[in-house]
Formats: C-alpha cells, structure tokens, sequence
C-alpha cells in the first residue's frame, strides 16, 4: 500500500474510532445523567461496571472505559474535561481488530509506525495533557464528520 493511501486509510480508523467513542460517551453521560463520568465514578455516583438501556455493558478503569455492545467494543481513556477524541495505537489497533476491512492495523508495530507518520505530517499531535497524556489528538486541520469522514479544513487567510 502506498504512503498516501495509508496515510487515508489510517485517517479513516481514526475519524470512525472517535466518531465511536464520541456516540457511546454520549449514551453513557445520557443514560446515567452526569456529563463528568470519570469524576463521577470516582466518586461513585453509579457503580464502575453497569448495562444500558440498549444491553450495552461499560466498565471504567483508570482514567478510561470500555463499552461492550452486541457488534463491537471499544476502549477510551478520557482526556482533559472528559473529552473522549484522544486515541493511541493500543486502542486502534484493537478497534481495527474488529473489523475485516481494516485488516492492515491489525498488527500493533503497523499502527504505531502510521501514528508515527500522521504525527510528522502534522495530522495529529501527542499534548501529553492530563489525566491520560499518552494520547493523540487530530490537529486543528483535522476534523472527522460524526459519521466518521475525515476532512482537512482550509486554512484562514486574513
């Protein structure tokens, strides 16, 4: 596979694996009222393993959750302010895993090298912001449709 090609591939795994984390924090933050969920478990506001309304199961650890739904789970650390846009290799390769189409990120070594690559190119960033300060971030070039399409926004000329 070609740079370029990779490079949009990858993209697309991570604009639908934030897409993903984006929709199930907001079930979660719907379904059990709080929109701090980690500040909220640590203070246990509601129990750190539960069930949705949907029969989703979810299970805080640390400074993240995974979400177990009948076709998928995902894992997530929480970023600063909750935010749930951040992602490592670790957690996209296990995302890649589910799903034939992305058999290429299977292997954690291809998924760090791509990350790697993405982060040269400027694509995406490590803020090494609290509490999780591993994860990557889209650049502010970046931004991924809620249905998990990347674009490149047009810089501001002024």
């Amino acid at each position: 596979m070609n740079e370029v090609n990779q490079e949009t591939v990858m993209l697309h795994l991570v604009c639908r694996y934030i897409a993903t984390t984006t929709r199930l924090a907001t079930q979660l933050r719907g379904e059990l009222g709080v929109h701090d969920l980690l500040g909220a478990v640590n203070n246990r506001v509601f129990p750190r393993t539960g069930h949705l309304k949907d029969g989703a199961s979810y299970h805080f650890h640390g400074v993240g959750c995974s979400v177990e739904t009948p076709t998928l789970c995902v894992d997530f650390d929480f970023g600063p302010n909750g935010r749930v846009d951040g992602f490592d290799a670790w957690r996209l390769r296990a995302f890649a895993e589910q799903s034939p189409d992305d058999s290429q990120f299977h292997d954690l070594k291809v998924v760090e090298a791509a990350l790697r690559d993405l982060e040269t190119r400027g694509i995406v960033k490590k803020l090494g912001w609290a509490p999780s300060p591993h994860l990557y971030y889209l650049s502010d070039s970046v931004e991924c449709s809620q249905s998990g399409q990347p674009g490149f926004l047009q810089q501001k000329i002024s």
